[in-house]
């Protein structure tokens, strides 16, 4: 894999890591715990880190605690979506009209954020 496919794909998972953060983190799912909240700001300082090591990819330990650190706080959404499937995960009272209903494919981009970091890793040994 090329350094410029390398840096293409550390952009991308940075990306999405911030995009969906950014969803948990202001509620696009309705009123959510706290600590929901704090997983989507701590996925966005992950995703913008990522996006920062495309310009100086040479800090080898800190790019792989990065890399696993964003690898580790996506098991808990893919496992959680899967268990809450269809069933509502607002804290909204149920006469309100603003339910969420979780469903297993929300936990789509927590998989591919897993796999493009394992990627990432993989190849990281070939480009060091």
């Amino acid at each position: 894999m090329s350094l410029l496919i390398f840096r293409i794909i550390i952009f991308m998972t940075g990306t999405i890591s911030i995009m969906l953060g950014y969803s948990f983190s202001h509620e696009l799912y309705g009123t959510l715990e706290a600590e929901v909240e704090q997983w989507g700001y701590c996925a966005q300082v992950l995703g913008f880190i990522m996006i920062c090591l495309i310009f100086n990819a040479k800090w080898e330990f800190f790019s792989k605690l990065v890399l696993y650190l964003n690898i580790l706080i996506q098991i808990p959404p893919i496992i959680l979506w899967f268990i809450f499937h269809g069933y509502r995960i607002t804290d909204a009272p149920p006469t309100i009209s603003d339910q969420f209903i979780a469903h297993w494919a929300f936990s789509i981009p927590h998989i591919l954020i897993f796999i493009l970091c394992l990627v990432l890793l993989h190849h990281q040994k070939r480009l060091a």
